[in-house]
């Protein structure tokens, strides 16, 4: 499994997340076989992860992990084995069912304004809320992808969540001259 994200690092487009979790994969099948591993091994891995309290999506999202690195090994190093994490995943529910108020959207940012250590971190999530823009996709802007004149930015598909580049509009209330 180790050499799937070595080989996949630059592919993956979330790598420190994949880091998380691949520590906690790494630690209970190490030791084991990729050939060897069965359904009933990550039947108890989600049991247990499930008793350490994380949500069924990060769960999912583990056990994801896994099943992608055993379909790589089949698939691009010709492993004749079986994928025992596949299509285990847990139901997730319908996710969010709140959104942040204007009040408290409010407070957000006058909470922000007074953090000294962070002098842009209100206009940051002033356009975060405006835009609907990814914490990853504001962080990664450049300003080559800034365009004052036209009101919008430019997301490259390297930097979105779905590898599509799009355009995204800049209201009036984004902290800018639009």
């Amino acid at each position: 499994m180790l050499a799937y994200f070595k080989t996949t690092q630059d592919q993956r487009s979330n790598w420190s997340r994949d880091l998380y979790y691949r520590k906690r994969l790494t630690a209970q099948f190490t030791g084991q076989e990729m050939g060897t591993l069965k359904r009933a091994d990550v039947r108890r891995y989600i049991e247990q992860r499930r008793s350490d309290g994380l949500s069924n999506a990060t769960v999912n999202r583990e056990v994801g992990l896994l099943s992608s690195a055993i379909n790589y090994a089949r698939k691009e190093w010709d492993w004749e084995i079986p994928n025992p994490a596949e299509r285990m995943r847990l139901s997730e529910g319908d996710g969010r069912k709140r959104f942040a108020t204007v009040a408290e959207i409010a407070a957000l940012i006058q909470a922000a304004e007074k953090r000294k250590r962070a002098p842009y971190l209100a206009n940051l999530i002033r356009v975060a809320v405006n835009t609907a823009c990814r914490r990853g996709e504001l962080l990664g802007l450049r300003w080559t992808q800034v365009d004052l004149d036209a009101c919008t930015l430019k997301l490259e598909g390297k930097d979105t969540k779905n590898g599509k580049p799009r355009i995204v509009p800049l209201n009036v209330q984004a902290p800018t001259r639009c």
